[in-house]
């Protein structure tokens, strides 16, 4: 059995968890998810070490729970290193993240569009910039950008 590991902002009352959360789970409703809050990743899976430690709890727990593909937010980026990414990926994990919410951060996103298989970009003006980085990208408009004056 193959599952989808969602790490996302789980917290009560926020708007990810209000607005967003419901529609993922209604996506994936016949899909085997396990779904952890990620404001909660450093409690499960240890602090985080700097960019060149692999975080051998989290790479065991994908691999024991037959975890093939992560999906995630930004946020991740700062309890997982860049090396527990590529190792990830080594072992045949597909990696996709939303890095829409951070159109800000372009400067910091685009660091890891090499790494990340399918990046997600809610804003038109930055899945253009990713999309030439990584062909995979994807986007997914959510209300605030339905109408995008590009």
């Amino acid at each position: 059995m193959q599952f989808l590991l969602c790490i996302l902002d789980m917290r009560q009352n926020v708007h990810y968890t209000l607005e967003r959360l419901p529609s993922i789970k209604k996506a994936l409703i016949d899909v085997d998810v396990i779904y952890r809050d990620i404001y909660k990743f450093e409690n499960e899976f240890g602090k985080y070490d700097g960019p060149c430690v692999v975080n051998l709890d989290f790479i065991n727990f994908v691999k024991n729970n037959h975890i093939t593909t992560i999906f995630t937010s930004s946020e991740w980026l700062q309890f997982v290193s860049t090396e527990t990414l590529l190792q990830l990926r080594k072992n045949g994990v597909l990696l996709s993240s939303v890095l829409g919410d951070d159109e800000n951060n372009y400067h910091i996103n685009i660091n890891y569009l090499g790494i990340i298989d399918v990046p997600v970009s809610y804003q038109q003006k930055e899945y253009r910039k990713y999309l030439t980085f990584n062909k995979n990208t994807l986007r997914i408009p959510i209300s605030v950008s339905m109408n995008d004056s590009e």
